[in-house]
């Protein structure tokens, strides 16, 4: 027996033994483990993200169409390998087009930089994509203007002017083919002035649908887009045919509206000043009447607004022919050498009646226009018309009291107060004195106000 545990054999199996009891004690006192295989279970996630589909191939050799923009990988890990996946700013997904030509292929989409211990799986897991070769060619540009028909009153609208006209497109080979027209769209509604507007590209099939895939340079042309008046405020001129009864004269011709638009190309408007040939009859007129006149349209003319004309003629006593009756009556037996002397005087002074009525008309060249209620602390006015700030006055009345009357005497005016920045359309006032009538061939002034320098500088 002691010989037995002398032995190193039985030594090392008693020592084996007691370990294998020991680890079995231990192993007693942990959960079961059926436990385990759960903890390691519940540690795996699930996550989804949406990455930009990238294209792997020589961009400058080949266009790639039908490719989507965006796939979605799905990743399962652990929840802390998860969150690192998600917040790689090296996470990408692709597909591999290298060494490949013209043609279309259904490829693998690929991922990167996707942490190990992270499975990633690309939804979809394939792309059917076309591959062509990539051509640039030069292309006419074009514009097209809507609301022709709605830019202002009196303007006609040119042809646009395009910079730079022609432009390089580039694309797919099939594409460039397709395509049939490069052009933008140019609003022009309410437009009272030539426009200058930068506009948008785009290419255009046959069938008019736009071409996204392709590339446009540049991408944007400056259009000029000419405004050419093709209308014109003129005076309408209206004479009196005939004799008023007896013992009644002519006072006043007032014509209503003064002033008519004539539409036209721009050649004939520059040669008409006014509107004239217009007649109303008199024969026999004893009390004040109105007429209504149609307005002639002048040679070349399209129209003209309004085309009819009020024409109120005025009428008063004639002194002068009832002095001409007295004196003609003859004298009564008991009429003396007074009497004649009387009726001498009569004639006289119906002689120099007739004379003082005689009317006669005088023209004053560059009279400056006043400018009344601005205040040009805040404002500054620009003439844009007539530009150098004058019209002409065209003064009728008696020829003894024209004597009278000189440059000093006659002025014209405009009234800007409560009149808001920008461009305006203002009546002339005439200023002429009491027994006289005005005219000018330019009713309305065209005037621009500005903030003034003063403020700006003030505010700044």
């Amino acid at each position: 027996m002691d010989k037995l545990f002398k032995s190193k054999w039985f030594v090392k199996i008693i020592s084996f033994l007691i370990a294998l009891m020991l680890y079995t004690v231990v192993s007693s006192g942990q959960p079961p483990s059926h436990n385990q295989g759960d903890l390691t279970v519940s540690g795996d996630q699930t996550d989804t993200v949406t990455e930009n589909l990238k294209v792997n191939i020589d961009q400058n050799k080949y266009i790639v169409s039908d490719v989507p923009d965006t796939v979605k990988i799905k990743m399962e890990g652990q929840k802390d390998l998860l969150l690192k996946a998600k917040l790689l700013k090296s996470r990408s997904a692709y597909i591999n087009l290298e060494n490949k030509g013209p043609g279309t292929y259904t490829v693998k989409v690929q991922t990167d930089g996707i942490p190990n211990g992270v499975k990633a799986t690309p939804i979809p897991s394939t792309v059917t994509v076309r591959v062509q070769k990539k051509v640039t060619e030069p292309v006419h540009a074009s514009v097209d203007l809507v609301n022709q028909g709605k830019i202002a009153d009196g303007y006609e609208i040119g042809d646009p002017v395009i910079d730079p006209d022609t432009v390089n497109v580039t694309g797919g080979n099939d594409v460039i083919d397709s395509i049939a027209y490069v052009k933008g769209v140019l609003d022009v509604k309410n437009a009272d002035d030539t426009i200058e507007q930068s506009v948008t590209l785009n290419a255009y099939d046959g069938d008019g649908n736009q071409l996204n895939n392709v590339q446009i340079n540049p991408g944007s042309v400056n259009v000029t887009v000419p405004l050419t008046k093709v209308a014109k405020e003129v005076p309408v001129k209206v004479k009196t045919v005939g004799t008023p009864a007896d013992g009644v004269k002519i006072d006043n011709v007032d014509v209503s509206p003064a002033n008519v638009t004539i539409y036209g190309s721009p050649d004939v408007l520059s040669s008409i000043d006014k509107i004239d040939g217009l007649t109303v009859p008199v024969d026999g007129l004893k009390d004040d009447k109105t007429f209504d006149v149609n307005v002639p349209l002048p040679d070349g003319a399209e129209k003209a607004e309004p085309d009819t004309v009020s024409v109120k003629v005025s009428v008063k006593k004639d002194s002068s022919k009832k002095s001409k009756q007295d004196s003609n009556k003859k004298p009564n037996e008991s009429s003396d050498k007074n009497n004649e002397s009387t009726d001498d005087t009569a004639k006289d002074n119906n002689n120099s009646s007739e004379t003082a009525t005689k009317e006669t008309t005088k023209q004053f060249k560059d009279i400056p226009i006043d400018v009344k209620g601005i205040d040009e602390d805040k404002q500054s006015l620009t003439f844009l018309d007539p530009k150098n700030q004058s019209i002409d006055l065209t003064l009728t009345g008696a020829e003894d009291d024209m004597k009278q009357v000189s440059a000093t005497d006659v002025g014209a005016s405009i009234d800007v107060q409560g009149l808001e920045n920008g461009e305006h359309r203002v009546p002339i006032k005439l200023i002429y004195p009491d027994g006289f009538k005005g005219e000018t061939e330019q009713a309305y002034a065209k005037i621009e106000l500005k903030e003034s320098s003063s403020k700006q500088t003030a505010t700044s």
